[in-house]
């Protein structure tokens, strides 16, 4: 989310948790009451106004919660086939060096049986 997104975002929740203090404020005043009626009044309002407008951002909220994650999971799937891929081919890459190997030192170990039969030929000749 780009940054200014995130400012019209936040100032749009903004605005939108505000308004129905401006309306209450607008018809009714805002101040510290005498009574308790008008406090509960009061309460009553923004309790009815305030728990759909809080709901529906908690829902939005969650919604790209989700999206985020499910591009998090996608992401990492391909992360791990990436690295699955990499490591097979680094298997493949060691049992070629290996069977190579293995071979060399099989190649070496006659080429020394070899000379050191042929050096104690000659030896035995002399």
């Amino acid at each position: 989310m780009s940054r200014f997104s995130k400012i019209l975002l936040s100032s749009l929740v903004f605005i939108i948790l505000m308004l129905p203090l401006g309306f209450y404020a607008n018809r009714f005043g805002f101040g510290l009451w005498s009574t308790h009626k008008m406090w509960s009044e009061m309460g009553t309002y923004f309790s009815g106004v305030y728990a759909p407008i809080l709901s529906a951002i908690t829902a939005l909220f969650l919604f790209i919660q989700i999206l985020v994650i499910n591009k998090q999971v996608k992401i990492q799937q391909v992360q791990t086939d990436i690295q699955r891929i990499q490591l097979t081919t680094q298997f493949d890459e060691s049992k070629k060096v290996i069977i190579n190997n293995q071979l060399l030192f099989v190649n070496l170990t006659a080429f020394y049986e070899q000379t050191r039969l042929l050096i104690k030929n000659l030896l035995a000749e002399r």
